[in-house]
């Protein structure tokens, strides 16, 4: 499972536990405007250009989106 996280939800991300199988990918235009660093992502979290090419990239290859 992939989570795409973009807005103030990156805050948290540094603190963050990534369960086994997941892999977060956080925007990284969101991460330089909340002032988080993407070397302090945890295992498992990875910075992306935008989430919404992260999104339509994933969707393109088959994947399903569903918004929280």
């Amino acid at each position: 499972m992939t989570i795409v996280v973009a807005g103030d939800a990156v805050r948290e991300l540094p603190d963050a536990q990534v369960a086994e199988g997941t892999t977060i990918q956080a925007c990284s235009i969101a991460l330089h405007r909340r002032g988080v660093a993407a070397d302090a992502l945890p295992d498992g979290a990875e910075a992306v250009d935008t989430a919404l090419d992260a999104i339509v990239d994933a969707e393109l290859a088959g994947a399903r989106y569903i918004r929280l």
